[in-house]
């Protein structure tokens, strides 16, 4: 009895997205990806709080997730560079990205 075992090695690549301009939404960008940009507004409504980024770009944070983040998002944050890293998606004529825990947001600036 003779087994044979292969071993694929996969890297799983990730794209940098800078969000700048309305046309970055035009792009088919879809997955998991790291964002950077920068924020215009930050306001809660339908059972999130949301930071709204240039270029028409959303990120949401569900109420239940906001208790793991000690600071919390607020209109201080308008006007800094922020990376956030997580899945894309589309909706609305926006791309978004949920995000559930502060590790996935990083201050650039």
């Amino acid at each position: 009895l003779f087994f044979r075992f292969f071993f694929s090695s996969r890297r799983r690549h990730t794209r940098y997205i800078s969000v700048t301009g309305v046309q970055t939404c035009a792009l088919p960008i879809y997955g998991f990806q790291r964002v950077q940009g920068r924020i215009v507004r930050v306001n809660q409504g339908g059972g999130a709080t949301w930071i709204n980024l240039e270029g028409r770009f959303a990120l949401r944070i569900p109420d239940q997730d906001i208790r793991w983040f000690s600071d919390r998002p607020n209109r201080n944050w308008v006007g800094r560079t922020i990376e956030v890293r997580g899945w894309v998606f589309a909706t609305k004529g926006e791309l978004r990205m949920n995000v559930h825990h502060p590790a996935m947001l990083q201050f650039i600036d």
